[in-house]
């Protein structure tokens, strides 16, 4: 017997590997769209999720589920053309999309969680006062969570977008591997007023 977990729908998370299986790519978004857990036994367990090749479009689909009056992104997902939905993965296949061991980052409390989002709209974006943050870089040793533990990781953090409320999601590619945090907002407001900031270029990724 299976139950869904209504707490796991929304998570997401930055893929630090590239699928040949499921032709996915180092940096783009998996988005849980249900996750159903077995009791008796693990391997039993199914996840619904999305891809979506960067959070820009994530959050374009969260501003969707706002104006549409969702209550979550999922209706939302399963109308846009740009995600591309793999139904009912086991915890192996689960594994060969994000990479051995890195799937259960996904379930984890401390997850961020995509939700139907007002600031992401061009017009109150600006309203939201880190909006002029928006794309910029700094560089700075920032915790991330890896196989359940909190690791600093040094590198060139871009400043993505309004995460869940009173963060900001923050995405860097370090050694190759794609890495995502979230801040609250005053913390990288302090950060980044003690960091030259640039403009992202052309050949940021």
């Amino acid at each position: 017997m299976t139950t869904s977990v209504p707490l796991d729908v929304g998570k997401y998370a930055l893929l630090g590997v590239g699928s040949s299986a499921y032709s996915t790519q180092i940096g783009e978004v998996v988005i849980v769209i249900e996750h159903k857990v077995n009791a008796g036994s693990s391997t039993g367990n199914l996840t619904t999720v999305a891809v979506v090749k960067d959070m820009v479009t994530a959050n374009i689909i969260a501003v969707d589920a706002y104006v549409s009056g969702d209550a979550t992104v999922v209706p939302a997902l399963l109308r846009a053309a740009e995600a591309v939905k793999f139904s009912d993965l086991n915890n192996r296949a689960l594994g060969a999309l994000m990479g051995a061991g890195m799937w259960k980052n996904l379930f984890d409390a401390a997850t961020p969680v995509l939700k139907p989002l007002a600031s992401a709209l061009p017009g109150p974006a600006r309203a939201d006062p880190a909006a002029g943050q928006f794309g910029k870089t700094f560089a700075a040793s920032l915790p991330v969570i890896e196989n359940g533990s909190i690791s600093m990781i040094d590198g060139t953090w871009k400043i993505d977008g309004r995460g869940s409320a009173g963060k900001l999601t923050l995405t860097s590619t370090v050694g190759g591997i794609a890495y995502s945090t979230e801040l609250a907002d005053a913390d990288v407001l302090k950060s980044v007023s003690y960091t030259h900031l640039t403009l992202p270029t052309n050949r940021e990724v």
